[in-house]
């Protein structure tokens, strides 16, 4: 399996996330790119586009419930 032995290899795993994202990483967990699309109910074909392509921006969904994600 492609993961097997990261863990003994590099044992500290970094992510680098926006500081304002902090409160929803505690309160959330850290969401895959899919996951916080699911979370945030992102529709088509707005959904295809983010998950398809490299985003060299920040881009920032908004959900009445859980607030706001990214910038």
């Amino acid at each position: 399996m492609l993961g097997d032995g990261i863990a003994d290899r590099w044992p500290r795993l970094f992510h680098m996330a926006e500081a304002q994202s902090w409160p929803s990483i505690q309160r959330y967990g850290l969401l895959s790119t899919q996951a916080l699309w699911d979370f945030y109910e992102v529709r088509q074909p707005q959904r295809d586009d983010l998950l398809a392509r490299k985003r060299p921006q920040s881009v920032q969904i908004n959900y009445l419930e859980h607030g706001t994600a990214g910038p």
